[in-house]
């Protein structure tokens, strides 16, 4: 095992820890662990309590107790600060000296910012002997609720407990929850601490030391890595100091006001690739004897690391001081992983420099594309964290899978309305808190920001297109993100990265600012003037001077973004939905109302939430309006309507951090499947517990899960990306026996079940009134009794029992009865059609549903009628076939497994002799025997196979088939013959013969008729003096092998 440097690290505690105790579970009865949490005492100072772990003793003016800290309990401890040099003390006399050692735990915050500040608890034994428990000094201010852990061993013989707090005068600190329990070495935690790729660190296990140890000298600990789902995932393992956030920290601002974040201290990092079990062995003399640590175990990803898969940990043992601590039952720690989008330092490209670095990145924005990929949106800050006016760009993102991977960031806008290169990166021209919107008609997507000035330097009064206030300015992309720009208005041309503005379609003179979200916009389903709208949240701020007063509200665009509206523009009284609320989200609604949930910066600690339905000329309060979403003091969020989305039926999501009071933390995914009206607890997501910059914007991947893109860790500089399952909030429900229909005979069936797991209320209901279920709803695991009624139709009949659970797609159990065999019949049997093409109708007459079905792509079926209930007809339809034969289909007609078929013909282009009879003399007189060649069912002697050969109508009389004319040739007449052709006929021969006596016939040619309607023979034999003194001829029709008629 390598040694590896260290770098030392005193802890600083800070919000938001729950501690897990490692090792043997608690002991109950007698080690049943004791706690008090000062609730039952009034508030106020004090010199002796009672608490349920012994009398608690101050001098006058030292201690007190305090409301209003805690958001889960009422009441604390405050130790009052007395000034520098001087300790206030509150001593805890135990009942009876410890007889084992246990383990000390309190939350606690400190009630100061100034110093001097120090918070100490010793244990003192029954001959006043002092022992160092915990030291708390490291604590941290404004934590609300109070969940900073300070922990301690208490030696067994302990009669006392000392706190001691030096600080300020009437400062000091607060502490609550003061908890003895069984001893435990050391405690960690796992909290919402996702892993990113792209960073070099990520801190997934944080543990301490319960007892400080007499020495460091030889420490080592064991971790095991195996909850990793894959190991190939990992890249590196450190073991790491930190403070109880984390192994980062925000360094403070330097002279230019700005500074990169940091990581602490490495204690060891182990040779590569990761084993599945490795200790870190610390060398002698890194760590400073009598300071207490947070340790934590740090990852570093690879790029290829799956972001559906998780990183985990836990400690297996701990040596220290020469003694090794074996953890059986440690807490262990599985990670997400998500993707680092952005982070401090990175290069951006496609600017006016190529690869200029920006130390700071803030303000997503993401929605999908038309075409899938995920673009994503947020401020280039290339100086530092200032917002407006700043040097300032927008910056874009893509991701073409779902989120797993993710494009160098590229600068989508860059504000220079002067064209001199000097204010390509001017604090004077920046854009920033994008907003982006996909226009779902056309795919276009938009990117709005403010431009030019901030809150403060912006002013009222001017013109709206000045330089003097603030921008209100749009980009577009019709490349799904790849390239960012606007239309010159001179030329009409496309200008890469350069927005315009919109001021003078939206803006007020008299406003100080109007501008955009941020976050996203959204295209509505409901039309205005038969238009989906597009529609910006937007904020407007009024006065004349410092920032001016917010107001949240929208704009929107019927033309596809060329013109944009605001319903406040030229409105007297307070625009939008009043005063206090500024960065805003907008949700459409069911109903096609819009809902606009509100940053409140009033900082009562909780969102402003009001609807329209007349796109923003007039508001209403929501019922959740300043009551149901925290936000910590004042804070962006993002919420999001998702429809029929995998298995999600309907949900409003919504991102923020879910605190009530700064700092932010607590990064929550929340899910409501009532339009807005709750957001319950069991479907909301921690994603983050960790402190930071608060902003975030949500959206579908696309394949099942939810991406969220937020600001990331302490210090404004990441952007960070994660994909959340929507099993993750969605109510669970399976119910096994929609996998296949359940089929029932006609006697019916009482009281059969099926189950239906979930873990959220349900409801359960028939589709058909044969069909009865019980009960009606029913909440967690539980079952379903149906019964099916007796029924003596015929064929089958479906119904179905639909269990529901509120956002989920719902759940079918498909019931077939089948019922005795239908009696059907289809008329006629068969049919024919015309080789130009037709139509035909047959007719069915059945007792029960019936349907039909076609073995040939070139018939059409189009239209039936009654196949639901019964007796109905079919219509059929061929375009013309050009082929020469016939062609032949069938029809199936089948209800409940009783078939009947139809066979439809369409004749060619040639008929054969057997279909010309059937065609021209069966089906017209079906009575007739007279279908013989040589048969005229006319009665006028012309056979029926001259009249197939012609083309005659074999049912008509008709004159003489050949006409006779004699024409001159060469000074002499000759006789010619004329006579019609059937070019549909096949397979006949015209010959003309030639006689002397009518007794004695000779062929004289035949005359080819393939692709004529008439045919003409001349008579090689002149009439004169030399020919013969009589000469007859005559038209033979044969069919090819055949004599001739």
């Amino acid at each position: 095992m390598n040694a590896f440097q260290t770098i030392l690290r005193t802890v600083a505690s800070s919000a938001v820890l729950f501690l897990l105790l490692l090792g043997t579970a608690l002991a109950r009865g007698a080690e049943e662990a004791a706690s008090e949490n000062f609730d039952s005492f009034p508030t106020g100072s004090f010199t002796s309590l009672e608490t349920a772990l012994g009398t608690m003793t101050a001098e006058s003016g030292h201690a007190a107790i305090a409301s209003n800290r805690c958001s889960s309990q009422p009441n604390c401890m405050r130790l009052i600060g007395l000034g520098a040099g001087t300790k206030s003390t509150a001593t805890l006399m135990l009942p009876a000296p410890l007889a084992v050692k246990k383990t000390l735990a309190l939350t606690g915050e400190r009630w100061t910012s100034d110093s001097p500040f120090s918070f100490t608890i010793h244990a003192a034994d029954g001959e006043g002997n002092e022992t160092l428990v915990a030291d708390g000094s490291s604590l941290k201010t404004g934590s609300n609720p109070m969940t900073q852990q300070v922990r301690g061993a208490i030696p067994s013989g302990t009669a006392r407990l000392i706190f001691r707090c030096e600080a300020p005068a009437n400062k000091g600190v607060l502490f609550d929850d003061l908890v003895f329990s069984e001893f435990n070495p050391l405690s960690s935690t796992a909290e919402a601490w996702p892993a990113m790729i792209r960073m070099e660190a990520n801190g997934i296990l944080r543990f301490s030391l319960t007892e400080l140890p007499a020495a460091y000298d030889g420490m080592a600990v064991t971790v095991d890595m195996s909850p990793s789902d894959d190991l190939g995932d990992i890249e590196s393992i450190s073991l790491y100091t930190g403070d109880a956030d984390g192994i980062y920290s925000a360094p403070a601002y330097g002279s230019s006001g700005h500074g990169a974040m940091s990581t602490t201290g490495v204690l060891a990092s182990p040779a590569q690739p990761p084993a599945p079990v490795m200790t870190f062995p610390v060398t002698p003399g890194v760590l400073t004897n009598g300071r207490q640590y947070y340790f934590w175990v740090s990852v570093k990803l690879k790029n290829s690391a799956s972001m559906d898969h998780k990183v985990g940990a836990r400690i297996t043992s701990v040596t220290v001081d020469g003694q090794t601590t074996d953890v059986a039952d440690g807490v262990t720690a599985r990670q997400r992983i998500g993707y680092a989008v952005a982070k401090a330092n990175d290069p951006v490209y496609g600017g006016p420099l190529e690869g200029k670095a920006s130390r700071k990145f803030r303000i997503p924005g993401i929605v999908r594309a038309r075409n899938g990929d995920l673009v994503s949106v947020f401020d280039i800050r290339y100086d530092g964290r200032n917002d407006m006016q700043a040097n300032i760009d927008t910056g874009c993102s893509r991701s073409t899978d779902n989120g797993r991977t993710w494009t160098p960031v590229n600068v989508a806008v860059n504000f220079n309305p002067t064209g001199d290169s000097a204010n390509d990166y001017h604090s004077g021209y920046g854009v920033s808190d994008p907003c982006i919107l996909l226009d779902e008609v056309n795919g276009t997507l938009w990117v709005a920001g403010i431009a030019r000035h901030g809150l403060a330097s912006s002013k009222a009064n001017v013109d709206v297109e000045s330089l003097e206030t603030a921008q209100y300015v749009v980009a577009y992309s019709t490349d799904n993100g790849r390239t960012w720009g606007s239309a010159d208005p001179g030329t009409g041309e496309f200008v890469k990265m350069k927005p315009r503005s919109i001021n003078k379609d939206i803006k007020n003179r008299a406003w100080k600012s109007f501008f955009q979200g941020p976050g996203h916009g959204i295209t509505m389903k409901k039309t205005v003037n038969g238009v989906r709208p597009i529609v910006f949240p937007s904020q407007i701020w009024t006065g004349a001077s410092g920032a001016g007063t917010p107001q949240s509200c929208i704009i929107y665009s019927l033309d596809r973004g060329q013109t944009w509206i605001s319903e406040d523009t030229g409105k007297s009284g307070t625009p939008g939905i009043g005063a206090g609320s500024s960065e805003c989200a907008v949700t459409e609604l069911s109903d096609g109302r819009l809902m606009l949930n509100a940053r409140n910066e009033s900082r009562s600690g909780y969102r402003k939430v009001f609807t329209t339905d007349d796109m923003g000329k007039t508001w209403t309060a929501h019922a959740t309006n300043l009551k149901a979403l925290p936000e910590p003091a004042a804070c962006q969020a993002s919420q999001l309507a998702v429809e029929n989305s995998a298995n999600i039926s309907r949900a409003l999501l919504f991102s923020n951090p879910d605190k009530t009071s700064a700092p932010r933390a607590r990064m929550t995914l929340k899910a409501s499947f009532d339009e807005g009206a709750t957001w319950p607890s069991s479907r909301q997501v921690l994603y983050d517990s960790r402190p930071c910059c608060g902003y975030s914007d949500i959206c579908e991947t696309g394949d099942g899960h939810i991406g969220v893109l937020y600001e990331g860790l302490n210090g404004d500089e990441n952007i960070f990306f994660l994909r959340i399952p929507y099993d993750e909030f969605l109510p669970s429900l399976d119910v096994p026996a929609a996998g296949a229909p359940v089929r029932v005979g006609p006697e019916g069936v009482t009281a059969a079940t099926f189950t239906v797991s979930s873990d959220d209320s349900w409801t359960a209901s028939s589709s058909a009134g044969w069909i009865t279920v019980s009960p009606s709803s029913g909440s967690g695991n539980g079952s379903v009794t149906y019964s099916v009624d007796r029924w003596e139709g015929a064929g089958e009949r479906t119904g179905t029992i639909t269990v529901a659970v509120p956002g989920v797609q719902p759940v079918s159990v498909t019931i077939i009865q089948s019922g005795r065999a239908p009696a059907l019949a289809v008329s006629p049997a068969a049919l024919v059609l015309p080789k130009n093409g037709g139509t035909a109708v047959f007719s069915v007459t059945c007792d029960a549903a019936w349907n039909v079905s076609k073995t040939a792509d070139w018939i059409n079926i189009t239209g039936m009628q009654g196949a639901d209930t019964g007796n109905g007809t079919v219509s059929i339809a061929a375009e013309a076939n050009a082929a020469e034969g016939s062609r032949t289909a069938q029809l199936s007609f089948s209800s409940f497994g009783t078939v009947r078929s139809a066979t439809v013909t369409q004749r060619g282009q040639k008929r054969t002799w057997n279909e010309w009879k059937e065609d021209e003399i069966t089906s017209r007189d079906p009575d007739t025997d007279q279908t013989g060649p040589n048969d005229s069912p006319a009665g006028d002697g012309i056979p029926n196979l001259l009249k197939y050969a012609t083309g005659l109508d074999p049912l008509k009389p008709c004159g003489s088939v050949v006409q006779v004319t004699a024409e001159e040739a060469g000074g002499d007449a000759c006789l010619v013959l004329g006579w019609p052709v059937n070019p549909e006929a096949t397979g006949i021969r015209h010959a003309v013969e030639a006689s002397e006596d009518l007794q004695t016939w000779t062929e004289t040619a035949e005359v080819k008729t393939e692709g004529k309607s008439s045919a003409t023979f001349r008579d090689a034999v002149p009439m004169n003096a030399e020919s013969p003194r009589r000469r007859f001829l005559r038209l033979k029709i044969s069919r090819e092998g055949e004599s001739p008629l």
